[in-house]
C-alpha cells in the first residue's frame, strides 16, 4: 500500500490539478481481501503532503471500516487538512458482497444530487441509487467546488 500511496503521491504533484480522481480502491489495488484503512494511518501522511504542497484535493480509493466489523468500498477525501469519508459504495457486483458491506442507499436520500461523477464502478453504484433517490454527497461536492446538481 506505501508503494500506491507513493504513486498516488506522485501523480497529484505532476498533474498539479483542483481536484485528482482516482479509481475505485486504487490504494490498495483491487484486492477484495484487502485490510480496511483507518482514516488516520500514516500511509496517506503521504497523500495528504502532496496534497498540502500542490493545494489539490484527491479523491482516492480504499477499503475502509464500516460500523461493527464489515468493511465498504470507500472514496476518501484527502487535502492538505487531513482524510475523511466522501463515500461508501451503496450496491455491490460480482465477488464483491462476499468479501464487503454495501451501504443502504435508501438512508441517503435527497432531491437533488450534490453531483454526479463519470466514471467506473462508483457511477454504476450511484445510476443504481435512481431506485432510492440521490445521495447526499456534500464531501464530495464541496471538494469539486460544485452546486447541487451538476455533473462532471
Amino acid at each position: 500500500m506505501h508503494s500506491n500511496a507513493r504513486a498516488h503521491a506522485e501523480l497529484i504533484r505532476r498533474v498539479r490539478a483542483r481536484v485528482v480522481i482516482f479509481p475505485e480502491l486504487s490504494l490498495t489495488g483491487y484486492e477484495l481481501d484487502a485490510d480496511p484503512i483507518a482514516l488516520d494511518d500514516c500511509v496517506l501522511d503521504i497523500v495528504v503532503r502532496a496534497c498540502e504542497e500542490t493545494q489539490s484535493v484527491a479523491l482516492v480509493g480504499a477499503p475502509i471500516r464500516g460500523s461493527g466489523s464489515g468493511a465498504y468500498i470507500g472514496l476518501l477525501h484527502v487535502s492538505a487538512t487531513g482524510v475523511t469519508v466522501a463515500y461508501r459504495k451503496c450496491f455491490l457486483g460480482g465477488e464483491e458482497p462476499a468479501h464487503l458491506c454495501g451501504l443502504d442507499i435508501r438512508t441517503h436520500r435527497r432531491k437533488e444530487p450534490d453531483c454526479c461523477l463519470g466514471g467506473g464502478n462508483v457511477l454504476r453504484s450511484e445510476l443504481q441509487a435512481e431506485k432510492f433517490g440521490t445521495l447526499d454527497l456534500p464531501v464530495l461536492s464541496r471538494a469539486v467546488g460544485l452546486i447541487g446538481g451538476v455533473c462532471v
